[in-house]
Parts: structure tokens; C-alpha cells; sequence
């Protein structure tokens, strides 16, 4: 496994799956849940920061009392979280701050949890790959000691390449982990973001309409 060879892509791939045993399935797994869990989760921000560059409009729309206007960006863009959380203020504007203020509220707790929805999976996966790895290794290694037990250690080859083989589902539950634990940091920091992004441009537009509280 170790040694420089001409083998392509695939076949390489195919030998470390078998060399690594059973717990390079769970493994395939997890990479393969992982690579699904960002894509959805990168595809549904991508949807909600569309017509971000509106946002300023919007916010003047609102102030301006001018619900039609908001409410039309937002039916342009209406997974977009922050005209959302305008054009809730807007339609309310004749309510007052309070009512606006539970509405902004309310629409928070709804969506927000949608956009976190997800990230706990994938932090999990992240955690899980290496103790998946690990697990193979130790089974690995007790295997290994076994036919020790049995053929003795006459040949150092045959030991060097048990602990070699053992220790390949640990390479690959860190070459899973690492990248898994980066793509959650970075979707975790984007949904933090846009939260922020929505409660201040609420915030902004509720105090402009507003200015006495």
C-alpha cells in the first residue's frame, strides 16, 4: 500500500477499500453522507443570498411605509431571508412597533432552525470518521496479533505490512474528518451570518420607523 505504483485513480481506491477491511464501508458512508448534507445545505444558502443586493432597497422601501414595493422583492427573491423579515415589518407598519417587532420574531424562530438544520449531522459525521478509523485500526491490529500468535514474527515484512494495513482506515477516517469538519465550519459561519445580516437590517428598519421605541 505504501510502495510508489503506476496504478490509476480507481484501482488505488479499490485496493485500499479491500486492504482496509470491513470498516472502510462505514467509512464510504459517512464521506458519502457528508458530501451530500453540504451540497443540499450549500445549495439552500445560495437560494437565500439571491437578491441580496436588494436588501438596501428594501430596507428603504420599509421606512418609506411602502409595503407593495417590499413586498414584491421579496416574492422575487422569497427564499431570501432578510426581504422576508422586511416585508413583515412593512404589512405591519399600521400595527406598531410591538406587533411588528413578535412577527420578526416569530418569522426568526421558524427560519432560522431550517437553515441550522443540518449542521449538527454534519459535525457529528466529521467526529465519527475517525473513531470509525480508529476502531478499524485496533481490529486491525488484533487480528495482526493473532496470526502473530500463531506464525510468530520470523518475517518483519509480514509485521510491517499488518500494522501498514491496520493503519489504513485511520488515514482514511482523518482524510474524511478533516475536510467534513471544515465544510461545517464554514456553512455554520455562513447561517450565523445571515442571521446576523437579518436581525440587523430588522433592527435598523425598526428603528427608523420607530425612533422613540
Amino acid at each position: 500500500y505504501a510502495q510508489a505504483s503506476d496504478k490509476g485513480f480507481f484501482r488505488a481506491f479499490w485496493d485500499a477499500l479491500r486492504t482496509g477491511g470491513v470498516f472502510m464501508i462505514p467509512l464510504v458512508v459517512v464521506f458519502v453522507l457528508a458530501a451530500v448534507l453540504f451540497y443540499r445545505k450549500f445549495a439552500q444558502l445560495r437560494r437565500v443570498l439571491r437578491g441580496s443586493d436588494q436588501h438596501e432597497i428594501a430596507v428603504q422601501k420599509a421606512e418609506h411605509g411602502d409595503a407593495v414595493a417590499v413586498r414584491a422583492l421579496r416574492e422575487q427573491h422569497p427564499d431570501n431571508l432578510v426581504l422576508r423579515v422586511l416585508a413583515a415589518i412593512a404589512v405591519r407598519r399600521e400595527s406598531g412597533r410591538v406587533q411588528s417587532e413578535k412577527a420578526v420574531r416569530e418569522l426568526l424562530m421558524r427560519e432560522v432552525p431550517k437553515l441550522e438544520r443540518g449542521l449538527t449531522t454534519l459535525a457529528v459525521l466529521a467526529a465519527a470518521a475517525p473513531m470509525l478509523g480508529l476502531l478499524g485500526t485496533i481490529s486491525g491490529l488484533i487480528a495482526m496479533f493473532q496470526v502473530i500468535t500463531d506464525l510468530g514474527v520470523n518475517d518483519p515484512k509480514m509485521l510491517a505490512g499488518g500494522i501498514g494495513e491496520a493503519l489504513i482506515t485511520t488515514e482514511a477516517g482523518l482524510l474524511i474528518a478533516i475536510p467534513v469538519l471544515l465544510a461545517h465550519n464554514y456553512l455554520a459561519n455562513r447561517v450565523d451570518d445571515l442571521v446576523s445580516d437579518a436581525e440587523y437590517q430588522a433592527a435598523r428598519t425598526l428603528n427608523a420607523l420607530w425612533p422613540q421605541g
